[in-house]
């Protein structure tokens, strides 16, 4: 078996950046509040009986322990590391000058707007299998993907923002009449309005890689998954935006901290850059590693053939992703979907039995491996588990059987409730004519 990981995800630490100024865009300070426009929904997901327990809706919350006060400070400088080393240094003179003389000294950013915000946003568990060539060579490929952040809305540019900065409380069930304040400050809510939960149906539609052109074929419609669960959260963060009074233009930058950490973990949007503008530091929030097994296991694959074209596969998994997230989605919609999970009831299990799929599927490449030497050749396993045994081949058969057992097992104890359920379910349909 041979991997590759492709990773894009970063957690946003304070750090200072320094920007051209160019020309202005839209701001946010007159987004509307709780009472306008964004609503501070109660609307509750009647999702019934998970795990034993009621809930009144699937999606969870992380709750503030960022103060307000903290988090000003925390936007304030992050929106004059912005412009560079002597915005942040007039900003330090202010605050010295203020604290140790009470002398009022105007910072070169002005405050225009800051609230506190409960992002929606996905996290998405995903495993699926599929057909395909490499380098001329039939393979079963592997596509993993755990804990992948995904926006639930559509408002530029917070939706170009991945919240992965982690969290120091475990979630929370969301209740809106408990979560609308946080500190004795009103926060705004935005609705869940955009979801992934057709990601399997738009990989499927994506154009096949061809094999000429990419080094690889990957037959997207034989995609199928063996774990897919996408959990709705609610995460904090605290949204600044600042004025440039020290030019014409007055540009403007937008700041957010990161609500659910009390370090300082922030991400600067550098507005003034106008389509140039992006989040920095620069965050992904999917992280994809892929696998594959040859369908005949006498031939071995180049070596790192896959760390190639993994970008390539990568590329796929997430323009699928933005395809599927263009799709609006209604709260019953939403509750309709078998996928739409609750992250404190299903995350664990589910992770968990990924990695059990994982393990088995390389128990089986190498028993399979094993089965092809010929007897009396003796032969070398080198696994985690075991660390590098040799043997003739018919010793090391034994092992891997009793090993590929184990795997099977404990991949069957580990399967999800719900993955037992819906397969019960289609074992009691009648076949299809």
């Amino acid at each position: 078996m041979i991997a590759s990981t492709s990773r894009r995800a970063l957690v946003a630490v304070s750090r200072p950046i320094s920007c051209q100024c160019i020309h202005k865009t839209p701001t946010i300070a007159t987004w509307p509040g709780p009472s306008r426009g964004f609503a501070s929904t109660s609307a509750h997901f009647e999702s019934g009986q998970i795990n034993g327990s009621h809930r009144r809706t699937k999606i969870d919350t992380v709750p503030f322990l960022l103060h307000p006060t903290d988090a000003s400070k925390i936007v304030e400088t992050a929106a004059h590391t912005a412009f560079g080393l002597t915005y942040v240094f007039q900003l330090g003179l202010s605050r010295f000058l203020k604290r140790l003389f009470n002398f009022h000294y105007e910072p070169p950013l002005k405050r225009v707007a800051f609230r506190a915000l409960l992002l929606p946003t996905w996290r998405v568990d995903l495993r699926v299998s599929a057909r395909g060539v490499l380098s001329e060579m039939g393979m079963t490929f592997q596509l993993t993907a755990t804990d992948a952040s995904l926006p639930g809305f559509s408002l530029s540019p917070l939706d170009q923002l991945s919240v992965t900065a982690g969290w120091e409380t475990e979630p929370v069930q969301y209740d809106a009449s408990a979560h609308s304040q946080q500190h004795d400050q009103n926060v705004t809510i935005i609705p869940f309005t955009h979801s992934p939960v057709h990601l399997i149906e738009a990989l499927k539609e994506r154009p096949r890689i061809n094999a000429q052109k990419h080094g690889i074929s990957y037959d997207v419609t034989s995609v199928q998954p063996t774990l897919f669960a996408a959990y709705p959260l609610y995460l904090p963060v605290y949204l600044g935006e600042f004025e440039n009074t020290m030019n014409d233009q007055k540009d403007r930058v937008t700041c957010v901290a990161f609500g659910a950490t009390t370090r300082t973990a922030f991400a600067v949007y550098p507005t003034f850059l106008g389509e140039s503008a992006r989040w920095l530091p620069d965050m992904g929030g999917v992280e994809v590693s892929l696998g594959g097994i040859p369908n005949d296991v006498s031939k071995v694959p180049p070596t790192g053939a896959l760390s190639k074209i993994g970008p390539e596969l990568s590329q796929v998994v997430s323009s699928g992703t933005d395809l599927s997230l263009r799709l609006p989605i209604t709260p019953k919609e939403l509750e309709a979907s078998p996928v739409v999970m609750s992250w404190s009831d299903h995350a664990q299990s589910n992770r968990a039995y990924i990695e059990a799929h994982e393990e088995l599927v390389m128990v089986e490449a190498m028993t399979k491996r094993l089965e092809a030497i010929p007897e009396g050749v003796r032969a070398v396993t080198v696994s985690l588990r075991d660390g590098v045994k040799m043997g003739d081949g018919s010793n090391l058969r034994a092992d891997m059987k009793k090993r590929l057992v184990e795997a099977q097992e404990k991949l069957e104890s580990a399967k999800p409730d719900w993955l037992k359920m819906r397969e019960n379910d289609s074992a009691r349909r009648p076949p299809q004519p």
